[in-house]
């Protein structure tokens, strides 16, 4: 997952003219104010990736807790985005490419944390 973060915010902040402004939910900005929105957003996807990227080299009962609690941020931006989104974000698909990634980011920690868990073994005495 943090390769997503990584990626995206790197092409923000290197392309901010060309980065995927309602990804961010900037749609509603033009020019150098949706540039400068843009990097910044950039700034805190890479800081996101580098967190996430420390957190894979933990134990799976604290990548876990963090997968778990990235989730509830998740939903607090789908919120967000139900809650906050102005109608240019609506018209211009800002909000489904919003709840689509947002969906995609809570289905990986769902298999990471669940599905892909490692097996308990057993002590062999």
């Amino acid at each position: 997952m943090y390769l997503q973060w990584f990626g995206v915010g790197l092409y923000s902040i290197y392309d901010p003219a060309n980065a995927p402004t309602t990804l961010w939910g900037l749609s509603g900005l033009s020019g150098s104010a949706a540039a400068h929105q843009t990097t910044w957003m950039g700034i805190v996807g890479v800081t996101l990736a580098l967190v996430l990227a420390a957190a894979a080299q933990l134990d799976f009962a604290a990548q876990k807790k963090v997968l778990q609690y990235l989730m509830a941020g998740t939903f607090l931006q789908i919120y967000g985005i139900h809650k906050f989104s102005g109608s240019e974000f609506r018209s211009n698909g800002g909000e489904e490419i919003g709840y689509a990634v947002c969906t995609v980011n809570i289905a990986l920690c769902v298999v990471a944390c669940y599905v892909m868990a490692p097996a308990v073994r057993e002590k062999q005495g």
